[in-house]
């Protein structure tokens, strides 16, 4: 039963640790009566916000056991009232403050969960800080313990299609506001700077994950099939593999590898059309060799299947008869270093998929990478240089001369654009 119970408790931390949320900052183009309607749904927000904070960390024993779902969950039933929950223990105060708050009446659910979310971040990083401090943990050694702050400057979480509804090409939002007497909807709002793709400023707009995980299982599956009829075949003859040993199962690997090649080149070049893309752009991994896994193991053999050519190819052809465009940069670093150029990155020993910044920050490490991608195509315009080109700034000086002294480079990555726009 301990077992049991510890090993539960850890793929719950384990969770909590890979649930990020990203935002994105867009700038609206409001009129005087909608910035104030605006600053009035924050103002209610917040007010309904504090006391969630101190319920929180009132009841944190109990919720810091549970992971963020049930967290969530449970501080809903404290105080909202429901047929099956008729008796919240903290109703009380939200039905005694809607005389100097009307919003929290009809208060919008989603909204409600937002503010949620919210409360338990801000009392999970007290306790973390307040834990860290009883410990010793100080930059200095007469700093002054942490304080919870039940007040906080937070802005609202916008749930798509309940507080916020996005117009066609993104180029207008509509809000959900409180206008001091109900919820309702402002409609048409312009958004100041809008389309889809990594811009030549740095500034990306949409992003998409495209993961046949169904077709590489299959694949996956047969390759296993093979390893094992190998294996168990050399045991038994103790003689090399016949003329056309599992011919059928190598035939249907290389089949649903050529599906896999056609289903994913296509959904980029649709991606592409979506957003008006006039150029895709690829890591040039012609002379690329698999490099991870042992010999033989079902890793290597991944590396292997990946068809990476193919997916080049296909989408080149897709993409030019639509009158597009394909370019392939230099790959060196692009996975290697964080997008916002905080320095060479780690992977998180839970799941190597995501990346850790040297700021701290958790990232997914294929999305940073494609984004230092999209950055190598936009420097080599702006700079008029190479697609080649790794480094930002000069090159680096020769060894064979004596005295030169060796400069710290930086890989070209979005940051690198970011500086380029404010020169």
């Amino acid at each position: 039963m301990v077992k049991k119970k510890a090993k539960k408790q850890s793929k719950r931390k384990k969770t909590e640790k890979e649930s990020k949320i990203r935002t994105d900052v867009w700038q609206l183009v409001m009129t005087s009566k909608q910035r104030q309607l605006a600053i009035l749904t924050v103002a209610e927000y917040r007010y309904f916000l504090k006391p969630l904070v101190l319920i929180s960390y009132w009841n944190w024993g109990k919720l810091s056991q549970l992971n963020s779902n049930e967290r969530v969950n449970t501080q809903e039933l404290l105080i909202h009232k429901t047929a099956d929950n008729p008796n919240p223990k903290y109703y009380w105060y939200f039905h005694k403050a809607v005389g100097n708050h009307p919003s929290f009446r009809k208060f919008p659910s989603y909204l409600r969960r937002a503010a949620i979310q919210d409360a338990l971040g801000i009392v999970s990083s007290f306790v973390t800080r307040w834990d860290a401090w009883k410990r010793g943990e100080r930059k200095h050694r007469y700093d002054q313990p942490p304080r919870l702050t039940a007040m906080c400057n937070s802005y609202p979480a916008l749930y798509k299609g309940q507080q916020v509804k996005y117009h066609s090409n993104f180029d207008a939002v509509d809000l959900k506001v409180w206008s001091g007497t109900d919820w309702g909807w402002m409609t048409n709002i312009p958004v100041k700077k809008h389309g889809k793709s990594v811009g030549s400023s740095g500034t990306v707009k949409a992003r998409k994950f495209i993961n046949p995980a169904r077709d590489i299982d299959r694949r996956d599956q047969r390759k296993q099939r093979i390893a094992r009829a190998s294996k168990l075949t050399r045991k038994i003859t103790n003689q090399d593999l016949p003329k056309g040993f599992c011919q059928g199962l190598y035939r249907k690997s290389k089949n649903i590898n050529k599906h896999i090649a056609q289903s994913v080149s296509r959904q980029i070049v649709e991606f592409a059309q979506k957003h008006h893309v006039s150029v895709i752009v690829f890591e040039d991994l012609s002379n690329w060799k698999a490099k991870g896994g042992k010999h033989g193991s079902l890793s290597k053999q991944r590396f292997h299947q990946w068809c990476k050519d193919k997916l080049v190819e296909l989408t080149i052809q897709k993409f030019s008869e639509l009158g597009g465009k394909v370019s392939k940069v230099n790959p060196k670093y692009t996975s290697a270093y964080a997008f916002d150029g905080s320095g060479l990155i780690k992977r998180s020993n839970q799941k190597y998929s995501q990346a850790v910044f040297q700021n701290g920050k958790r990232y997914n490490a294929d999305l940073s990478a494609s984004y230092n991608i999209g950055a190598r195509y936009w420097y080599a315009i702006l700079t008029n240089s190479k697609f080649t080109r790794v480094w930002e700034g000069r090159s680096m000086p020769s060894n064979k001369v004596k005295g030169s002294s060796q400069t710290l480079r930086t890989p070209v990555t979005l940051s690198t654009l970011w500086g380029l726009s404010k020169a």
